[in-house]
């Protein structure tokens, strides 16, 4: 009779989570309508230097492909941006719209390494997916130029996929090896993941080498060249770097100042919009006691997965501690862009712990108290404020292109770039880009026909 009882949970459960999949679906196709809702098609912030003389004007060139953008090369979001303009006119809407699907895709590369760490165990993974899209992360998502956010993400947990396995060696890390430089080139932050996943998965060569198992690694010979290629990717992504003029001082870990930044970037991707270390502190425990628990158990079996998870895990953490080392005298640490790589340590941490503990009511327990916790915290967020306040924003900007064209504005448009944006408001003009065609009566857009 109490197997019976089990075997009907299991069910109720697994049904559970394919119910969670569908609520998951249709919550993301729902925010996908709201941002192509309050979506409007005029360039945001640093997307006016893709009309730089040396960027679209001169067509696609290597040089700009390559060349770094503040401390970031993002190869991949210039070429979208290119690809965008031959085809649509670099329409701002469908690039903001893109974005959403390629983080759509970054949620299933989510999934997709749970599935390759636990199978198809924990049936309720899908309800700490949730908590990925989350609004609290909007400004990602209301600007298509933030791509390099998603595509770093999604190359590293990849690669990932590749990493510590067991079987087939060589092929798997010649992929790998693909993979990290994809992220090294999309966003700086994978500079520092490239570096992680190496070491670690060279620790985990030197592991498997040292069990003397009938199907070991190849010999590092073998190793050499995909190695060495890793290094020579990162050693060119370095050429030509200097520091941006306009950045403060490194803030060093030594230092309070660091500590304080790190800890709110982390605990603001938990809902802590509120400057608090100790809610940081809280958050930093909730996602790596179950490392250590896990790795105290000898008993756990698949090998693999427990390297998958004490690698991202990690890894996450130490791109918020190098965001916090570049950015902590730049600003407030409540930043909503950098919520996306702390969003990811709810579903990962949740991996962790079902990993960590045994099957029984404990692990079913801490489970839901965690998932009620991050419910808590990010409640106040589940609004379209944040789309809806953008959207005026945008159709401000539109009012004062618009006036710059009638020739009664100067051209202060946006205030982050510089005084004034007329040099690239031309540009655009030239380029016939799609924004630029609603101002086609003006005099200023005539003379330029």
């Amino acid at each position: 009779m109490k197997e019976e009882s089990v075997n009907r949970l299991e069910r109720i459960i697994s049904y559970l989570g394919r119910v969670t999949w569908v609520v998951l679906a249709f919550y993301y196709l729902f925010q996908f309508y709201q941002i192509y809702r309050y979506a409007v098609d005029v360039p945001h912030i640093d997307e006016w230097y893709y009309f730089d003389r040396n960027a679209l004007p001169e067509g696609l060139t290597w040089r700009w492909l390559f060349a770094f953008h503040n401390e970031h090369r993002i190869l991949p979001t210039k070429l979208m941006a290119w690809i965008n303009l031959k085809l649509f006119g670099l329409d701002f809407v469908k690039q903001q719209l893109f974005n959403f699907i390629l983080y759509g895709a970054l949620i299933a590369t989510v999934a997709k390494l749970k599935k390759k760490i636990l199978g198809d165990a924990f049936h309720l993974f899908p309800a700490f997916l949730f908590f990925l899209l989350s609004p609290i992360n909007y400004e990602n998502h209301i600007w298509g130029f933030q791509s390099q956010f998603h595509l770093v993400v999604i190359f590293a947990l990849l690669a990932l996929n590749y990493a510590f396995e067991e079987r087939d060696y060589l092929r798997k890390y010649r992929l790998f090896v693909v993979l990290v430089l994809l992220s090294a080139y999309s966003f700086s932050a994978g500079v520092a993941l490239a570096a992680i996943l190496s070491v670690c998965q060279a620790a985990f060569f030197v592991s498997e080498k040292t069990r003397n198992k009938h199907d070991s690694p190849p010999e590092f010979s073998q190793l050499l060249m995909p190695t060495a290629l890793i290094a020579f990717g990162l050693a060119c992504w370095f050429i030509g770097y200097q520091r941006p003029a306009h950045h403060p001082p490194l803030t060093f870990p030594l230092s309070g100042a660091f500590w304080e930044y790190f800890l709110n970037v982390l605990s603001c991707a938990f809902g802590f919009t509120r400057i608090s270390t100790s809610a940081g502190i809280i958050c930093l425990i909730l996602v790596t006691t179950p490392l250590f628990i896990l790795w105290l158990r000898s008993d756990y079996g698949k090998k693999s997965g427990r390297w998958k998870i004490s690698t991202v895990i990690p890894a996450i953490l130490i791109i918020l501690a190098v965001i916090s080392v570049g950015r902590g005298g730049l600003g407030e640490p409540k930043s909503s862009r950098y919520t996306e790589f702390g969003l990811l340590l709810i579903p990962f941490a949740s991996i962790a712990w079902y990993m960590a503990l045994s099957p029984g009511k404990l692990r079913n327990c801490l489970l839901l108290t965690f998932w009620l916790f991050c419910t808590y915290t990010l409640a106040p967020y589940w609004t379209d404020y944040f789309y809806r306040a953008d959207r005026v924003n945008k159709l401000q900007k539109l009012q004062c292109i618009e006036n710059y064209y009638n020739g009664s504005g100067d051209g202060n448009c946006e205030e982050e770039i510089k005084s004034s944006i007329g040099d690239y408001i031309e540009a655009a003009t030239l380029l016939k880009t799609k924004f630029t065609s609603q101002f086609r009566n003006s005099h200023r857009f005539k003379g330029q026909q």
